[in-house]
């Protein structure tokens, strides 16, 4: 059993039930309406809930049908690099998102991000396919479901 899982995904889920229970509740402001300010952080601390324990449980049940599990290396040098500078690229395109446009930024931050992660080298095709129409119906999702407009 890889241990690294079984702890990330308690962490995870534990992190998602501490959101829903303690920090929502407390920092963000609830409304009558259906979709209100607590709503998006709410359906996300559910998924990281039901995510983190998918991934705890899929590892018990992997260990229970498959056995014991080699425990790979743990950071390397070049992972944290590409840790942080996909940290430091994330804050970069939430301050320029209001400058330069939604669709532009995400966009830029899928390719940068995918050629980090070695999916541009793989596929370019399919990667820039996916980085041209994701932003596309995130917004358009946004705009017309739930009527909140991006910049």
């Amino acid at each position: 059993m890889r241990n690294s899982d079984v702890i990330s995904g308690t962490l995870i889920a534990l992190f998602g039930v501490l959101m829903v229970w303690v920090i929502i509740p407390q920092w963000v402001p609830s409304s009558r309406n259906d979709i209100g300010p607590a709503f998006f952080p709410t359906v996300l601390s559910y998924g990281l809930i039901i995510l983190g324990a998918g991934l705890c449980l899929s590892e018990v049940c992997r260990y229970k049908k498959a056995g014991p599990a080699v425990e790979q290396a743990g950071f390397t040098k070049a992972t944290f690099l590409t840790l942080i500078v996909a940290s430091a690229l994330t804050v970069a395109y939430c301050y320029s998102m209001t400058a330069v446009g939604y669709l532009a930024t995400s966009f830029g931050l899928f390719v940068v991000l995918s050629f980090l992660l070695g999916s541009l080298r793989t596929n370019p095709v399919r990667t820039l396919l996916l980085a041209a129409a994701i932003p596309v119906v995130v917004a358009q999702s946004f705009s017309y479901i739930l009527k909140v407009y991006l910049p």
